[in-house]
């Protein structure tokens, strides 16, 4: 401070650092009876709580200026695995009450939705729908969904980039998961791009398997599943 310097007010209430402060003044006879008031504009204890799918969940604190991307930002950005869509629950509201938020690509639009962020609030990331498309394909992972979280056989395999020209489309295989295990159904993949069967609607988690045609040995349900959580992740673009 002016005058008298630093003033060491770490682990003191807002009197005591008063009086702290008042003291320096009266012994560096620069006030004969200073009068100091100390106000506190904010506490580092209440930060913002960050969760979900983003690289460093945890407690940041609210020093400052806090707007949502700039807390998503600290706390190093959603993940792959993200949805596009945040929710915010204020200090003492009821979890039924939360804010959602759906990050666009639009500049416009993401300049809305980056709101203020109060000191005590609870931010989530939430994971997103993800489908996978494994095998004979040009780009083979999992595909993140959009919002909406609807898609079909033919639009992921064409995200995937096709079937290659080893693929056996006719023979895909579909997992999904029930609360009884995975179970598969058989889908004709090569009819339906001819446009001469129903396309299917998949569902979060769903796994598509197109063979080739020169693999003999069934790959197991097992097998898919670990594949799955090892591949690469995309997004869908619509």
């Amino acid at each position: 401070m002016p005058l008298i310097g630093y003033v060491r007010l770490a682990g003191l209430s807002s009197s005591e650092a008063e009086a702290a402060i008042e003291n320096q003044l009266h012994e560096n006879s620069i006030l004969n009876d200073p009068h100091v008031s100390v106000y506190v504009k904010e506490y580092t204890s209440s930060g913002i709580s960050v969760s979900g799918e983003v690289a460093k969940p945890g407690f940041y604190s609210a020093v400052g200026p806090h707007r949502l991307f700039d807390v998503l930002q600290a706390a190093g950005g959603p993940t792959d695995r993200a949805s596009n869509r945040v929710v915010i629950s204020h200090r003492d509201q009821e979890s039924k009450d939360a804010t959602t938020l759906f990050i666009s690509k639009d500049p416009a639009e993401m300049a809305a939705s980056n709101v203020a962020l109060q000191p005590g609030d609870t931010l989530v990331v939430p994971k997103a729908g993800m489908v996978y498309v494994l095998g004979e394909v040009s780009r083979p992972g999992g595909y993140v969904l959009n919002s909406t979280g609807g898609i079909t056989v033919l639009q992921v395999v064409a995200v995937a980039g096709g079937p290659t020209h080893v693929a056996s489309a006719g023979k895909t295989r579909l997992l999904r998961r029930t609360e009884n295990g995975f179970q598969e159904q058989q889908i004709d993949v090569k009819k339906l791009l001819r446009g001469k069967g129903q396309d299917v609607s998949l569902r979060d988690q769903d796994i598509l398997f197109i063979p080739s045609s020169g693999f003999k040995t069934a790959v197991n349900s097992a097998t898919l599943v670990a594949t799955a959580a090892s591949a690469a992740i995309y997004h869908v673009p619509f």
